[in-house]
């Protein structure tokens, strides 16, 4: 879910009209992809993201582990969940800012 919804962003930050037009829409393409991908990528995917972490979160918090939902060492709780993404953030953030220097781009984030 979480790489799809980094997908999504990544297509969102691109523009999704030109990833369609440049990317999925190419010369081989014998059938293109209309209109439709642009509202897809843009509404659909970000919203589906939230809806299936929120029943996640639910099932985790109320039929899983309702003692210790939070702790980030019990399996299939919402604390081991939101600390791993946290150390992945985190990595990707500071391996982003290295790769960045290295090749002489200007920091966009942060």
């Amino acid at each position: 879910m979480l790489s799809g919804l980094f997908m999504a962003f990544v297509v969102i930050r691109y523009g999704a009209g030109r990833f369609r037009g440049e990317l999925v829409n190419t010369l081989d393409e014998r059938r293109p992809v209309g209109r439709w991908l642009t509202f897809v990528v843009r509404y659909v995917i970000p919203i589906e993201f939230v809806a299936m972490v929120a029943w996640w979160f639910y099932q985790a918090v109320q039929v899983y582990d309702p003692e210790g939902w939070w702790h980030p060492f019990h399996v299939n709780s919402v604390g081991t969940c939101l600390f791993q993404w946290g150390i992945l953030l985190a990595l990707l953030f500071l391996t982003n800012r290295i790769w960045a220097r290295r090749v002489g781009v200007k920091d966009e984030i942060g």
